[in-house]
């Protein structure tokens, strides 16, 4: 299975929408049913799959790169509960203590848990795509926890695709910062802002725009559990004009990118609804 790698347009890693196919070879893990052997635990470039969800850790920064090695110089350790997966998972990563854009890049990896096909990775049960005029229910419930001795992101985050036939080029990129290093709120500040959005549960969120990536950062700081209304959030941006409304979505994902240094999330609950 092939699994693709972020695009490069990730905090800094500038131009060219296309997406990088990772050069490492991907491997697959299957469900495990034996409850006494439930825990399961993901290296880097390990894919993951139970159901409409996946789990994989993207040490992206490193692709075709020399000076860069994964699991010497930045690492990324899933741990999951076959059986209740995609709740109680771990993300656990390693970056080094200088900038990745020493290397390049705005961030070192997409470690991550995804729903559908959200940047190329498959799973099991498919998601099918949706054009965003047609959802009528997207959400995601989630409780996490998170810590680090170095800079970090969390957030949910999902690409929109032109058309699914034959597929489309990415032509826009959703990021919720539920934890913001101080380098994403840098990068987002050297773009466009927006007015704010107040969601569906009357939060306040600061926008702001890097040529097809636009960012949410919550006015109130860290957000770590409760509920996101994604369809409020695409008629928002449809009726701001931002979004043309015949987008198609077809997976999202919550994770770390690490910066610097070494953090970690647990992942308490994470459940998505579409329809």
């Amino acid at each position: 299975m092939t699994v693709l790698t972020r695009s490069a347009v990730r905090l800094g890693m500038l131009v060219g929408l296309q997406l990088v196919v990772c050069a490492a070879p991907v491997k697959a893990r299957a469900d495990q049913t034996d409850a006494s052997d439930s825990r399961i635990k993901l290296g880097d470039r390990e894919f993951y799959s139970k159901g409409r969800y996946v789990a994989f850790a993207a040490p992206w920064c490193a692709d075709g790169k020399k000076d860069l090695v994964v699991g010497r110089d930045i690492s990324g350790a899933i741990v999951l509960d076959s059986g209740r997966f995609p709740a109680q998972t771990s993300i656990v990563s390693r970056a080094p203590d200088v900038s990745p854009n020493v290397h390049g890049c705005g961030v070192y990896a997409y470690n991550h848990i995804a729903f559908g096909n959200y940047n190329g990775g498959i799973p099991k049960t498919a998601v099918a795509p949706v054009q965003i005029s047609s959802i009528r229910r997207l959400t995601a419930s989630f409780s996490l926890h998170h810590h680090g001795q170095g800079e970090y992101n969390v957030l949910q985050e999902f690409f929109l695709r032109s058309s699914i036939s034959p597929p489309g080029r990415q032509v826009a990129e959703l990021g919720f910062f539920q934890h913001a290093s101080a380098s994403a709120i840098t990068f987002a500040k050297s773009g466009k802002r927006y007015a704010d959005y107040r969601d569906s549960e009357g939060r306040v969120w600061h926008l702001y725009r890097k040529v097809r990536y636009f960012m949410f950062f919550p006015a109130k700081g860290d957000l770590s559990s409760g509920r996101m209304d994604m369809h409020h959030v695409l008629e928002e941006m449809v009726r701001r004009r931002l979004l043309k409304g015949t987008e198609w979505f077809t997976g999202m994902a919550i994770g770390v990118e690490p910066v610097t240094g070494e953090s970690s999330l647990a992942v308490h609950q994470w459940d998505i609804s579409l329809d």
